[in-house]
């Protein structure tokens, strides 16, 4: 089974050479806060806590396509979720997702209520992407049960 752990900042190569080979544009930065699933020292999944612009952000959520629908993207987004310490965090996500990310508290918002960077943001992805949907777990949300 796979181990769920917050990596440090030396694994970030690797983690970034995950995300590649899975497709994901994503690249780690200094002061990210990413939780990583390994099984015998093989990445499997990663997802990224970011504070932008003064909120925090999830970005860049991957589990290798070989290892989806067995609950490492759930276990990922707990561990994240643990790290909010009470605060708002938001995230650009793909509407086929809605239901995994609201087991952990987030919702769908209006973009209009996004911080204008990551209205931006959503814009920009939108003309790639038209799946992408925007949510919010508030400091105060609880996860499903």
């Amino acid at each position: 089974m796979a181990s769920i752990a917050k990596a440090s900042e030396e694994r970030f190569a690797k983690i970034a050479e995950f995300y590649e080979s899975q497709g994901a544009r994503g690249r780690p930065s200094p002061g990210d806060r990413i939780f990583i699933a390994e099984d015998e020292g093989r990445l499997l999944g990663a997802v990224r806590l970011c504070q932008e612009e003064g909120i925090l952000v999830l970005r860049t959520m991957r589990v290798a396509a070989s290892h989806q629908r067995q609950g490492i993207g759930s276990r990922l987004l707990r561990a994240l979720v643990r790290e909010l310490a009470g605060q708002d965090c938001y995230l650009l996500g793909y509407a086929h997702l809605e239901g995994l990310y609201g087991l952990e508290g987030f919702a769908k918002i209006e973009a209009a209520t996004l911080p204008p960077h990551l209205q931006e943001r959503l814009k920009l992805y939108l003309a790639e992407w038209s799946d992408l949907i925007p949510m919010r777990r508030t400091a105060s949300a609880s996860p499903a049960t």
